[in-house]
């Protein structure tokens, strides 16, 4: 392994292609969104997998130029967001096997990070509906601060007094960031994506506690 535990002081997990897998719910948001603003659009989960690990401007921009949506201007992206709070919370995703359970036991040992591209509320959604946010230290996400992953990772680094966090995520883009903040990244080739610079590659959540653990 590239990664020594044993100077590991926190980990930050990614959300979507990492801890649970929602796709369908997103999709049903971005479908209620587009029908408000008077658009045909109908994706389904799958058709959003490559915008995993972006922000919502440019999942927006994917979707326009793939399905032909007409660009929705002003208030959009925040009608998204208003949308997914209503339907997340009931909706939600499905979490991949250990996670819960996963993290429960990794808490005890390091301080438990979120980190994500997704909006305001995301996260918040993301741990009401699953029941996690008592193993959370601390969260940010894109929508919060409008700040790269990268950024918002030193900002929780920085904030907490952290020396050797380390970064868990599904695609090459949370790879770029992680590098980009100088930490070391752990690929789960389960989720979402590819990647080929990673620091440590799981094939699932529970080599994640046996190592670390």
């Amino acid at each position: 392994m590239a990664i020594d535990k044993t100077k590991v002081d926190a980990l930050m997990f990614d959300m979507d292609g990492t801890l649970w897998n929602a796709m369908d719910s997103y999709a049903e948001v971005w479908n209620q969104a587009f029908a408000e603003y008077g658009q045909t659009v109908k994706i389904t989960g799958d058709d959003l997998l490559d915008g995993m690990g972006k922000t919502l401007e440019q999942i927006l921009d994917m979707i326009c130029e793939r399905f032909g949506a007409t660009y929705p201007g002003d208030g959009f992206l925040q009608r998204v967001d208003e949308i997914e709070d209503v339907l997340l919370p009931r909706m939600g995703g499905v979490l991949y096997a250990d996670v819960k359970e996963g993290l429960a036991k990794l808490s005890q040992r390091y301080p438990i990070f979120l980190v994500s591209n997704c909006g305001v509320n995301g996260l918040v959604n993301f741990m009401e509906y699953t029941g996690l946010r008592q193993f959370v230290t601390d969260y940010l996400t894109y929508g919060m601060t409008k700040l790269s992953k990268a950024d918002n990772m030193l900002m929780l680094k920085h904030r907490h007094q952290l020396q050797n966090p380390v970064y868990v995520g599904d695609t090459q883009g949370d790879c770029n960031e992680t590098h980009r903040a100088g930490m070391k990244f752990v690929f789960c080739n389960y989720g979402f994506g590819t990647c080929a610079d990673y620091d440590m590659q799981v094939d699932c959540f529970k080599e994640i506690i046996d190592y670390f653990l």
